[in-house]
């Protein structure tokens, strides 16, 4: 099963973390999503952010220092969206938490 955590402050989401163990097919819908997500917001849109990730554990954890700006918020939001339409067509290979801070 693959863990999906995202990190809300307010209506911004500003992190998620994701441990990909499960179906290959979904694994590299989850990966391409978060890979083009990670790559478009740090090279086209150059907001500072933090990045982690495990090749050989199946794990990327990503963070935007500043979730307010307005592309990287909607880009992250279309991220949000895909794993939510990813977890409609496989909902035993995908877990979705949402947590909110102050």
């Amino acid at each position: 099963m693959i863990k999906v955590s995202i990190y809300q402050r307010g209506d911004y989401v500003f992190r998620f973390k994701i441990i990909s163990h499960g179906d290959p097919t979904v694994c590299a819908g989850v990966s391409a999503l978060a890979i083009t997500c990670v790559n478009f917001i740090k090279s086209q849109l150059k907001v500072k952010c933090l990045l982690k990730y495990e090749y050989n554990g199946g794990m990327i954890e990503f963070a935007v220092i500043d979730p307010r700006h307005e592309a990287t918020a909607l880009i992250l939001n279309h991220f949000v969206y895909g794993l939510e339409q990813i977890k409609k067509e496989y909902p035993k290979q995908i877990r979705i938490r949402t947590m909110t801070e102050s």
